[in-house]
């Protein structure tokens, strides 16, 4: 679920490889060079996206938007709530932008950072960018400008504030704009410690600066153990199978640690350990918690015991097969009818366990041609003969009948044909 608070930002595919899908951000950013995206992102889950070599939406551009606000306007409308606040930073907002935003159904708030030309920003309240000792006195000096009577905004508020230099910013969720005192820790010489410095901050920037880094969070978490990092030239589809796969562990691993945050649960995975069971679950997927959680933990060997070799199959426990009979053998309804299915892994392996196994479907032969209800049924020949064992159906079989179990459905008329292998 989406919260009340997002963030929009950029989140880039990197790839060295050649494409006219590839976008440079210059010498100075090279791991922005790649296949971009404008995602939307809440506390480092990453909730939709929008690659930018995509079509856009023909109605925005009709309307005098630019291709970057139709990406938005369209995931935007998609939300299935209304009245969302988003923090952008300057490459994304405008006036234009914010009021067209506000005037879809969702109702989207613009709040962020925006470029003072050709974004919409009212003269009343642009500063000039002053030096030395007049720069001194005019920081701090704070600018408002409130866009009332509009039919696509509500009460659109435009605020620059003087610090080391005058930034900007507009927003469509703030109530009203005033100085807020904080505080923070900072070392003093003379006193030879840390101590609280109190100052003032506008609550505008103190809002976008807690709810900005949403994306930042995403981008952090799916690069830190990327599986780029040490790949060279490749199709531009490869970079983009990668990054979904990436987002998508990413975003697992947030959804397990909220869901452990809100019912008090220990977190049972770091990132790093968290990737690193994915990988090992891709690789084999026995090694995952879930494929042994029925079967019980191997006691650590003693100095009496020796250390027995691992079984030549590594292949996670089989579940017990239900016993043979004409119902669960039945190819439509009984519950063995999955041996027929042929998209699922029928591969003999080695079967593991006491020597005096038997083929199940010579036994059930026997069983049937003898009429042996409350008798003890001998063993046919050949039952003991290249024992195998089936992980999708838990069941013994030898090799001679390993087709016919897996192929024919009404097996009744195979009796004698399955007590004639020897």
């Amino acid at each position: 679920m989406l919260a009340e608070n997002f963030s929009v930002d950029k989140q880039t595919c990197k790839m060295q490889g050649k494409s006219i899908y590839k976008t440079r951000c210059g010498k100075h950013k090279r791991l922005g060079d790649g296949i971009q995206a404008d995602a939307i992102a809440d506390d480092g889950y990453t909730y939709t996206f929008y690659f930018r070599n995509e079509p856009v939406d023909q109605k925005w551009i009709d309307l005098g938007m630019s291709p970057m606000h139709a990406r938005l306007l369209h995931m935007f409308a998609g939300l299935p709530d209304v009245g969302h606040s988003v923090k952008m930073d300057n490459l994304f907002n405008s006036v234009n932008f914010a009021r067209q935003a506000f005037s879809l159904p969702t109702r989207v708030k613009t709040d962020g950072v925006i470029r003072k030309s050709q974004r919409g920003v009212p003269p009343c309240v642009l500063q000039e960018n002053l030096t030395e000792k007049r720069a001194d006195e005019a920081r701090g000096t704070l600018k408002v400008a409130v866009l009332r009577g509009d039919s696509k905004s509500l009460d659109l508020v435009c605020v620059s504030c003087y610090d080391q230099k005058p930034f900007y910013m507009i927003s469509h969720s703030i109530p009203r704009v005033t100085w807020i005192e904080h505080s923070k820790p900072v070392w003093s010489n003379s006193l030879r410690k840390s101590v609280d410095y109190k100052f003032l901050r506008n609550n505008v920037s103190h809002d976008y600066n807690f709810e900005m880094n949403d994306n930042d969070v995403a981008d952090q978490l799916r690069l830190v153990y990327r599986m780029q990092r040490f790949q060279r030239n490749y199709k531009w589809w490869w970079a983009l199978w990668l990054w979904a796969l990436e987002v998508t562990m990413v975003n697992a691993y947030m959804m397990m640690r909220r869901y452990c945050e809100m019912n008090d649960f220990t977190v049972p995975y770091s990132h790093h350990d968290f990737r690193e069971a994915i990988a090992h679950a891709l690789l084999d997927p026995s090694t995952w918690r879930a494929w042994n959680r029925k079967s019980a933990s191997p006691s650590p060997p003693t100095n009496n015991t020796k250390k027995r070799k691992p079984p030549l199959s590594a292949s996670p426990p089989s579940k017990r097969a239900p016993k043979f009979n004409c119902n669960t053998l039945c190819p439509d309804e009984g519950k063995l009818k999955n041996r027929l299915n042929k998209s699922l892994d029928h591969m003999p392996v080695l079967s593991r366990g006491s020597k005096d196994q038997t083929c199940q479907l010579h036994m059930w032969a026997s069983k049937e041609k003898n009429g042996g209800k409350g008798k003890k049924t001998p063993t046919p020949k050949g039952a003991r003969q290249s024992l195998m064992h089936c992980r999708e159906c838990g069941v013994n079989l030898c090799l001679r009948c390993w087709s016919v179990y897996h192929e024919v459905g009404d097996l009744t008329p195979k009796i004698n044909t399955i007590l004639s292998f020897k």
